[in-house]
């Protein structure tokens, strides 16, 4: 058995930081998820582009990644026109997403040629969670948790 005595100054510096992982592994993991829905909506538009599905870019454009402190989103088409893409039906927690689009067409080309769950099917969730967070909860032991935004 080890036995470790710390003296007060010490503790209070340890608590201090126990508590910065704390509290930063939590923002990390809200953070890493926002990222992960960037990657997918990212990977869903280069999908329409690359099987050539753009007519006016409404489609593309019109997806986003919803949270509860971003509930729609405002976009053009290639004729400038502009949208406000929303998800209506969806309602979400704190540290919740949703990736969509409210276009009435949508379904359509997801059905004749899937772009979305192509995108959530070829993004590796678990190991860009794993790299993330990694790579935030270094940067928070070594700067502090301020560097992770707030969502």
């Amino acid at each position: 058995m080890i036995t470790i005595t710390l003296d007060q100054v010490s503790l209070d510096r340890l608590n201090k930081q126990m508590d910065v992982l704390r509290d930063g592994g939590k923002k990390a993991a809200s953070w890493s998820i926002r990222k992960i829905g960037d990657k997918i909506k990212n990977e869903a538009q280069m999908r329409l582009r690359g099987q050539n599905h753009i007519i006016t870019s409404r489609l593309r454009n019109s997806l986003f990644v919803k949270t509860s402190t971003k509930p729609d989103f405002t976009f053009s088409d290639n004729k400038g026109n502009s949208f406000v893409s929303d998800l209506k039906t969806v309602s979400l927690d704190k540290g919740d997403i949703a990736i969509g689009t409210n276009v009435e067409y949508a379904e359509y080309v997801e059905i004749l040629d899937s772009y979305l769950e192509w995108a959530i099917k070829n993004v590796d969730v678990s190991r860009s969670i794993h790299q993330d967070m990694q790579q935030t909860m270094e940067n928070v032991m070594k700067f502090g948790a301020g560097i992770i935004p707030e969502q």
